[in-house]
């Protein structure tokens, strides 16, 4: 190993003298960085070659750089610091690809008593190499670089975590800015209280074709909403523009929650402006009297949607619940079992699960005692009848991966995910089935068991199994 500014001596001492309660000799840095030899070269390395430096013990510095220049690229991740607690053991490494003919610089902080610097040179020879390590006694200021230059992966960077806090538009506090859960930063355009209600310069409509324009555009607020007041005959369309100048027939929401796309009365409605340049009113039949038109604008988006830029006109939009949507696309799919059984007694059925997931529900009905559990993860040995899932859009040629059988050996059960237990053991009339909210997302490639226990005789039961792919 070597030992940086070894030969330095207080003035008067001997080997034997000890400075501190450590007993180590005394080391004075004579200058505010040292050159580490140890870990220094001049020597172009052949193809694919290896330069290894010396552990050098660091305790008596507090940061490490490296120049390092070749003609030729290194191998991948060719140059690496490594830090360690023994001089013998790599604890730490930081890695870096070096660029033919572009000189690179990197700082280190100490963080282990001994470093040293290691090279792997690519597939080509060098014919020039230079490498220099320097041990420091103070912080130097990192690698620099030009506000012009683009970044890249190989530069030496510090990563720093922090939170951004602004000062509030009250001016009374400062609060964080906020972040989606997927990194992105939430951003909102703020509307001057002088801005909102926003009253265009023609407020009127007075004649056909007669149109008012908010402000020409409607870029940087995030919803709109439209009073229209007076004593007027006639028929006022709403239109949007997504280039400014082109207006199509535009889709409103009113204050009382129907959708619009004109009005022959006064009122209120609101309209979320995603991809909208422009908006206006345009009275597109007149008889009489003046229509006055106020616009309310802010800087965020309303808490609904009330649709977007039509073309043509006459396009309809139709909103479906999920699950009922996925009826129309022809990924849902039931499968129901009609069955006697006697007290005591216990039917399995195997379900196995393809490379989609499923979003399954779990029914059944008795006139007597059951239990249901749901088990995955299960072995079953012997499986006899085979089942088909039906397709709820009959229109659809989709099929589901997912098998369906009679389990008649099951060797293991697995892990039981819920246990219902329903009617009664005397027999009287039951009509029972589990709930919607018992809905379970199911893992691909994954073995799951259905079990029913009977608790009375005679028990007539109806089994049912309703799910859809989603991926």
């Amino acid at each position: 190993m070597t030992d940086i500014d070894s030969n330095t001596r207080l003035e008067g001492a001997t080997d034997s003298t000890q400075i501190g309660n450590r007993g180590d000799a005394l080391k004075v840095a004579q200058t505010a960085a040292a050159i580490d030899t140890g870990n220094s070269s001049s020597t172009p390395l052949g193809s694919n070659a290896i330069f290894t430096g010396s552990w050098v013990d660091v305790l008596d510095h507090t940061n490490v750089s490296i120049m390092v220049y070749s003609d030729v690229a290194s191998a991948t991740d060719g140059l690496a610091f490594q830090q360690s607690s023994d001089g013998t053991n790599v604890d730490d490494e930081d890695k870096y690809t070096i660029a033919a003919a572009t000189g690179k610089q990197y700082t280190f902080g100490v963080a282990a008593r001994y470093v040293r610097v290691k090279y792997t040179n690519g597939g080509s020879a060098q014919a020039v190499f230079r490498l220099q390590t320097l041990h420091h006694t103070f912080a130097p200021k990192p690698s620099s670089h030009r506000i012009d230059d683009t970044p890249t992966t190989q530069d030496d960077a510090e990563l720093v975590k922090a939170i951004i806090s602004g000062k509030s538009s009250s001016g009374s506090n400062y609060v964080n800015v906020k972040a989606t859960p997927s990194g992105a930063l939430v951003t909102a355009t703020t509307i001057d209280t002088a801005q909102s209600p926003y009253a265009p310069a023609s407020d009127t409509l007075t004649s056909a074709s007669d149109t008012v324009v908010f402000d020409n555009s409607v870029i940087g607020y995030g919803a709109i909403g439209v009073v229209v007041t007076g004593t007027w005959v006639g028929t006022i369309t709403f239109q949007a523009s997504v280039d400014g100048s082109t207006y199509n027939t535009q889709t409103v929401l009113a204050a009382d929650g129907t959708i619009a796309t004109t009005t022959a009365a006064n009122g209120q409605w609101f309209l979320n402006l995603g991809g909208i340049k422009s908006f206006r009113l345009n009275m597109t039949a007149y008889t009489s009297g003046t229509a006055t038109v106020q616009f309310f604008a802010t800087g965020t988006k309303a808490p609904y949607d009330v649709g977007t830029v039509r073309q043509p006109s006459s396009t309809t939009w139709i909103v479906r619940e999920d699950d009922h949507n996925r009826i129309h696309q022809g990924t849902s799919y039931s499968w129901s079992d009609d069955f006697t059984m006697s007290s005591g007694t216990t039917r399995y059925y195997e379900i196995v699960s393809d490379t989609k997931t499923a979003h399954a529900l779990f029914g059944i009905i008795t006139n007597g005692e059951v239990e249901l559990y749901l088990f995955e993860g299960a072995t079953v040995t012997t499986t006899t009848d085979v089942y088909s899932y039906k397709n709820r859009n009959r229109s659809s040629a989709n099929t589901t991966g997912y098998t369906l059988k009679l389990a008649t050996v099951v060797s293991v059960e697995g892990t039981e995910l819920f246990d219902f237990h329903m009617g009664l053991s005397t027999g009287s009339a039951t009509s029972v089935q589990l709930q919607r909210g018992q809905e379970w997302i199911l893992k691909v490639s994954t073995t799951y068991l259905l079990k029913v226990v009977s608790g009375s005789n005679n028990n007539d039961i109806t089994l049912m199994v309703d799910f859809y792919h989603t991926s």
